[in-house]
């Protein structure tokens, strides 16, 4: 990982240039983890990225894509896979199939454009205190584009303790509830 792009998109109005600068980057790949909030935000910036550069891969996963797995990859011809759940397990094996064109039924919790049989969902991590500690002295890097002046997210743990009948959370991962 070459560059991470931090923006507080409600602030920032012009979406186009966001896009532009992440083509400018030349990635391969662009991913979104992206929530009910801003799902349409990303889905746009998406739209974009691929007008401007076909052969970038562009993967959703979250909360929000999980949900609407299928549905997404239907109607968003710009999306080429969804990671349903978590991911931690399966981010490599997805990202190396999407760029050596590999066997996507190998890769399990990731729906890919054109995949006609339904995927099983990847697991829940059933030890999260196994997963490695982020790195972050990428954060200290002068290519990152952090804004000191906003508020940023960390997160501390997956799920809900609650299990609200209307709620997303639970479905996803099995009305779990852990922390860090």
């Amino acid at each position: 990982m070459d560059k991470i792009i931090h923006n507080d998109f409600k602030r920032r109005k012009d979406l186009n240039n966001t896009a532009k600068y992440i083509v400018s980057l030349n990635p391969q790949i662009v991913g979104f983890s992206s929530t009910c909030a801003d799902f349409h935000v990303f889905l746009y910036i998406a739209k974009i990225i691929k007008k401007l550069n076909s052969n970038i891969k562009i993967i959703f996963g979250g909360p929000q894509p999980s949900a609407v797995a299928y549905e997404a990859l239907s109607a968003f011809n710009w999306i080429d896979a969804i990671a349903i759940g978590e991911s931690e397990e399966n981010i490599l094996p997805m990202i190396n199939c999407l760029l050596n064109e590999g066997n996507y039924e190998d890769v399990s919790g990731v729906i890919f454009k054109g995949q006609s049989n339904q995927t099983k969902v990847h697991q829940c991590l059933s030890d999260i205190d196994s997963m490695e500690f982020m790195n972050y002295d990428i954060f200290c890097n002068k290519d990152i584009m952090i804004d000191p002046n906003l508020i940023h997210h960390i997160e501390t743990g997956r799920g809900c303790p609650f299990h609200c009948s209307y709620c997303l959370s639970g479905r996803l991962l099995n009305k779990k509830y852990r922390l860090f």
